[in-house]
């Protein structure tokens, strides 16, 4: 289940839950693609994802945090061009790369750029929630989920 949630500072947060417990968290920032892009690169139309947690016992929710955003930013209204992030751990950019789908664009001062192109995903299954959760995870009730299927 995907819910916002609510954390009091109106961060954006976003989660992923596997019944009552947190297997990862992100935040999107449509402002700016991040540290170390060109000129050129922050023109262009991009979400920069920013402080993604991934539960480790959950090896593959990074991987599903990245199908949703790649089909949940493909269906806004004027999609980007390009999801992005950077990593400073070279170990970490290889496993985004290859087991969450992303491309590395290139080392910069340090950081790993990486980018994701934003797709429909036509077989992806989701419980979306309706509205925001009204505290962190260990806090109490989640609202009702809807379902969406994306077989049309």
């Amino acid at each position: 289940m995907i819910l916002p949630l609510r954390t009091g500072d109106h961060s954006n947060l976003q989660g992923l839950f596997e019944g009552e417990g947190l297997v990862a968290m992100w935040k999107l920032d449509p402002t700016s693609p991040g540290p170390g892009w060109s000129v050129s690169e922050r023109q262009e139309r991009s979400i920069c994802l920013f402080r993604l947690y991934t539960d480790p016992v959950h090896r593959n929710a990074g991987r599903l945090v990245s199908l949703w955003l790649a089909d949940h930013v493909a269906r806004m209204p004027r999609p980007p061009g390009w999801l992005r992030c950077s990593v400073p751990d070279g170990r970490l950019a290889a496993h985004i790369t290859g087991a969450w789908g992303w491309r590395e664009v290139r080392l910069e001062d340090g950081h790993h750029l990486l980018q994701l192109p934003p797709e429909p995903k036509p077989h992806l299954d989701l419980l979306i929630a309706g509205q925001p959760a009204y505290a962190v995870p260990g806090g109490g009730a989640h609202p009702l989920a809807l379902t969406r299927s994306d077989h049309s």
